[in-house]
């Protein structure tokens, strides 16, 4: 349509290796989410697993990306399924044209709204010889009736409509034009997503097994709209670099939704990931009068012991636990600062001492 697109290609890269000659290299399309974020430059190591081992990667950012005008930002609007499509399509085919990638292994990923367009380009497009979805959208009428509060008008402003009994919903949903898919597709989703559910990526998974087509689903137990734990993460790059085969079995049984993990070293010096869940109220108990320190001097008040509080006498100062206290940012003229011992903004519990001004 004579529009301009954007986008960033990292070549294959290694220092050890180099591929066949004559032969040119398989490209990788990433779709970003949002689907009115961004992709920016820059050393990532998602894309480093990708291009130190033979792939070329585009980094699209379709009309509809944020950091290139308000124009640019709402062209997406009402064309959601539409523009952000063809700019995948067409940075593919120019990379094609130029001569660096493969025609014949042209793969394209992308999560949530990434996932939609991915799905999306498959169906209205032979230029992709392979696909992976992660949690992305397959159904928007389903989408519309189950999404958060926060976005629940969202989905119309993309489609261009807010009744959700418009037929566009349907004729852009992926899940309704199974016939055109034709090319092998990984669905990757966690069980607990409370942005886009689970059973968007199931009911696609068997409308296609149904219809005959490749598909492989692989659902990770205990993770929402985004993996947190590292082995989770390592499966999820093992699923779309082998295209959902030749993985471990997964775990069987209900899995706890973990809240975060920690790193545990083991006698033999391997390292174990292990999930941790904060400790449950009933284990909280009132702190000792040992472990509170003066905060600020005079006036009169409570101070708050664990679960409940004391009367404070006038003139005795307020007290707060110690680890509270290390944890509180103070702003000093304007500038932050905070307890030796921060890191990134967050300071450890235990380490009081002077405030200093953050660099």
């Amino acid at each position: 349509d004579g529009e301009r697109a954007h986008g960033f290609y990292y070549p294959p890269t290694s220092a050890s290796h180099t591929g066949p000659d004559g032969e040119l290299a398989p490209l990788i399309v990433n779709v970003h989410g949002g689907p009115t974020a961004t992709a920016v430059p820059g050393y990532d190591l998602r894309i480093q697993y990708w291009t130190s081992r033979g792939f070329g990667y585009l980094d699209v950012n379709y009309r509809g990306s944020m950091g290139y005008g308000t124009g640019y930002r709402k062209a997406l609007e009402g064309k959601w399924g539409i523009y952000d499509v063809d700019d995948c399509v067409n940075g593919a085919q120019h990379l094609i044209d130029a001569g660096l990638v493969d025609p014949r292994r042209i793969a394209i990923r992308g999560g949530s709204a990434g996932g939609f367009t991915v799905l999306s380009a498959i169906t209205r497009s032979s230029v992709f010889t392979a696909a992976s979805s992660c949690f992305g959208v397959t159904d928007l009428k389903r989408l519309v009736r189950t999404t958060h509060k926060f976005e629940s008008h969202y989905i119309g402003q993309l489609i261009g409509t807010q009744d959700i009994d418009d037929p566009v919903l349907d004729e852009r949903s992926p899940i309704n034009h199974i016939e055109d898919i034709n090319v092998p597709l990984l669905l990757i989703q966690g069980s607990e997503d409370p942005i886009v559910p689970a059973e968007q990526a199931t009911a696609m998974y068997e409308a296609l097994k149904e219809a005959g087509a490749p598909v492989a689903l692989e659902v990770f137990q205990g993770e929402g709209h985004g993996f947190r734990l590292a082995t989770n993460i390592r499966r999820r790059y093992e699923a779309a670099r082998c295209g959902g085969s030749a993985l471990p079995p997964r775990p069987r049984g209900r899995t706890r939704r973990p809240l975060r993990s920690r790193w545990r070293t083991c006698t033999d010096g391997s390292r174990l990931e292990e999930a941790v869940r904060p400790p449950v109220a009933a284990r909280r108990q009132p702190l000792p009068p040992s472990s509170l320190r003066p905060l600020h001097p005079g006036g009169a008040g409570r101070a708050r012991l664990g679960s409940g509080s004391r009367a404070v006498p006038d003139g005795d100062r307020r007290l707060v636990p110690a680890a509270e206290r290390s944890r509180r940012l103070h702003r000093v003229d304007g500038a932050l600062s905070r307890a030796p011992g921060a890191v990134g903004g967050v300071v450890r519990p235990g380490r009081p001492g002077a405030l200093r001004s953050a660099d």
